[in-house]
């Protein structure tokens, strides 16, 4: 009853029983209908059904086509935002948040985008319980016991996109300029000019008429990599994980610390200031005596005394200060802490890459729309015919083959066939029936064998793994470096080394609280969350057996989160820190204190003030492997999916799109839509209608060849 044919024809003839002319009479007649109807503004489906007008006649009736979907060349030309299947309003709503988003990336592009700042509270009370710490008390003239309050933030630099670039281009104290220069172009390529012409192109393919194949392939490339507007977003990001550093203050230890290194604190202060200044940082900054400015008062005398006294002869008071600062109790302590925060500069600029990719999901769903449209119209409608069964064509062959599947999933025990068997050659909506089966179920066995489908699901299950592992497997650094950080590290023990994960990373994006959420929440749920959701999806459409509709549905998230899986972005991101970092702690942080940094380096420190770097460690490679294995894994899944579901109903063979004479990758690669050599393997849900049946009468003979001829009949539906 069924030849083993899938897509074949006969030697004869052609579907529907005429020969190849006669079709491609058929094939020039439908377009001219189709086209004369674009222009008219008309449906096809109104157009077979129009009244006869003075002088012409009606288009001839055309009968259920299923071949004229296969063999369209996809070459029909039309305006996407004034075809009939968009609705009016979206017109006017997606031309004007494109140029919404225009403003606001033109906004994010010029106003300051994040700052550099730092805090400091401090309250300690020192007690003094020894005979020497009290009569050093006595001699600065200060309270027993002393307070000491301290609260203030002080920015330390803002910045804007242009200065950034501006800092990068000129590579000021850095020994190689080839590096912040290069990273200086890809910040330009990918935050400056790149979020625009995105959303020029998408707008060009938006109102300019285009063939459907040129317009779906540019879609899918401008959705793919509208992504890559976020690299300024994610470098901000990690910056604000790197540059939050925090300084616990534990007067005790501060008090021992200084009590190890008076003789060295004592020689570089006498190096670093004069005497006049030396009272001040001593009496005003560190006591917080208030009232020096009036010569009358008493305390800040003292002070200056005693100040004088140690920066003359620094040796006579290093014993008395040794014995001093063991004799005094302290309490309370204090934090300072180094952050980067967000500005709104940053913020809209992180808001319209969301609503460039949001657009650009929006026109893809409109462009399928308007081509399932079209591609039924070029079918016509399933007529009724000797099965007597209306509605889906995967019913046209009646409930008996399909029945024959349900009790197996995986293979045919009941008569239907296994994967090794001449079942797997009937067309995929044949063979898995309307309950819920494997994906491999509802694709060719040509397309697709069981064993790579093993290795497949084998893959998925392992990026599951590697992505869950590069989510939360610490593989970044940050180490502080310089003469400061020395310093610090003796006097409170300050340990500056910390590693990251993309997970902690997330967390301290948002540490600032406010609008820094929203960077938090991007750069989660593109470097976390889209991840790990992307990679569980595909391996559930893979192991568990769904109906078309829900196989429909994993497939649709699994693309969906294509586009915010940015681990790629991340990587160009992290590079362009690295580059970033130095000119931003060569030129700023230091030029605060240069005096300093001279006199500590002519002290035998490091010639560096504070110099903070940021690596990748070892095992950002999980990043890496995971991030490509997840991206190969979701693209088969995709592309079998696309195969065996045709879930736009508009014969799209899925992405990467690429040109029509490139070689075949990931299943085809290119989209062949074209059968120019008779009817080849061709799997949507109309294929079935192409297969070719023998009487009835006949014994059933189903051959194992894909693309052969038979000189049976049609069968007559």
């Amino acid at each position: 009853m069924l030849n083993g044919n899938e897509h074949g024809g006969s030697d004869g003839g052609d579907v529907g029983g005429g020969n190849g002319n006669e079709m491609v009479v058929e094939d020039q007649e439908l377009h001219r209908i189709i086209d004369q109807n674009h222009v008219n503004g008309s449906s096809p489906e109104a157009a077979r059904h129009e009244p006869e007008e003075a002088g012409g006649s009606p288009p001839p009736p055309r009968e259920f086509n299923p071949r004229a979907a296969l063999t369209y060349k996809g070459d029909l030309s039309y305006s996407l935002a004034f075809y009939k299947t968009t609705p009016r309003a979206s017109r006017f709503i997606v031309s004007a948040l494109m140029v919404l988003s225009h403003a606001f990336f033109i906004y994010g592009q010029t106003a300051p985008m994040w700052r550099l700042y730092y805090t400091m509270d401090v309250d300690v009370t020192l007690h003094a319980t020894s005979l020497d710490s009290k009569a050093l008390f006595r001699e600065l003239g200060v309270e027993n016991p002393l307070n000491i309050t301290k609260h203030t933030t002080h920015d330390v630099e803002t910045f804007t996109y242009g200065y950034a670039v501006q800092q990068l281009w000129r590579a000021h104290n850095l020994g190689s300029k080839l590096g912040p220069r290069l990273a200086a172009f890809v910040l330009v390529a990918f935050s400056g000019f790149w979020p625009h012409l995105k959303l020029a192109l998408l707008h060009l393919y938006w109102f300019v008429p285009h063939s459907e194949l040129v317009r779906t392939t540019a879609l899918y490339w401008l959705s793919t990599f509208g992504k890559w507007s976020l690299a300024d977003v994610f470098v901000v990001c990690v910056m604000i994980g790197v540059l939050n550093i925090d300084l616990d203050l534990d007067p005790s230890l501060v008090l021992a610390g200084i009590r190890e290194e008076i003789p060295e604190a004592v020689t570089i202060a006498k190096e670093a200031v004069n005497m006049t200044q030396f009272e001040k940082i001593l009496c005003e900054d560190l006591l917080n005596i208030s009232s020096c400015g009036h010569w009358y008062d008493l305390k800040c005398a003292a002070c200056h005394r005693t100040a004088d006294a140690i920066y003359s002869k620094p040796g006579t008071v290093e014993a008395l200060a040794q014995h001093a600062l063991g004799g005094i109790e302290s309490s309370g302590g204090g934090h300072l802490a180094l952050r980067i925060a967000g500005l709104p500069g940053i913020y809209i600029f992180c808001f319209a890459v969301i609503i460039s990719l949001l657009l650009s999901f929006f026109i893809d769903a409109l462009d399928h729309r308007a081509k399932a449209k079209n591609a039924k119209a070029r079918r016509g409608e399933p007529p009724v015919g000797a099965l007597g069964i209306t509605g889906s064509p995967a019913n046209l062959f009646g409930n008996a083959v399909l029945d024959a599947n349900e009790s197996s999933m995986m293979n045919g025990t009941n008569g239907a066939g296994g994967f090794g068997s001449s079942h797997d050659l009937l067309p995929p909506m044949l063979k898995a029936g309307p309950g819920p089966v494997l994906l491999i179920r509802r694709v060719s066995k040509r397309v697709w064998t069981f064993r790579q489908y093993i290795w497949l699901t084998f893959g998925a299950a392992i990026a599951v793994a590697i992505v869950f592992a590069g989510v939360f497997e610490d593989s970044m650094e940050r180490e502080v470096r310089g003469s400061l950080p020395a310093i610090a590290n003796k006097i409170l023990g300050v340990e500056w080394y910390r590693t990251y994960s993309l997970w902690s990373l997330t967390e301290v994006t948002g540490a600032s609280g406010g609008a820094d959420f929203l960077l938090m929440g991007t750069f989660g749920f593109f470097c976390v969350f889209g991840p790990i959701i992307r990679a569980i999806v595909c391996l559930v459409d893979l192991c568990l057996p769904a109906s078309k509709e829900q196989h429909t549905r994993l497939m649709t998230i699994i693309s969906f989160l294509g586009s915010f899986c940015a681990w790629e972005v991340f990587l160009v991101a992290l590079f362009l820190v690295e580059a970033e970092m130095p000119p931003i702690t060569g030129t700023i942080i230091n030029s605060q204190d240069t005096d300093w940094c001279d006199i500590l380096h002519d002290a035998g420190f490091d010639p560096q003030c504070f110099q903070v770097e940021y690596n990748i460690l070892a095992t950002f490679a999980l990043v890496i492997v995971g991030g490509s294995l997840l991206m190969l894994t979701t693209s088969l899944v995709i592309k079998l999916s696309f195969k065996g579901l045709d879930p736009y109903m508009d014969g799209d063979l899925g992405g990467p799109y690429c040109c029509e004479s490139c070689p075949p990758l990931l299943i085809d690669f290119h989209r062949d839509v074209r059968l120019d050599h008779g009817l080849e393997d061709r799997d949507t849900e109309y294929a079935p209608l192409l297969v070719r049946a023998n009487p009835p009468s006949q014994d059933a003979n189903v051959s194992g060849n894909g693309h052969g001829r038979s000189s049976g009949q049609e069968l007559q539906v």
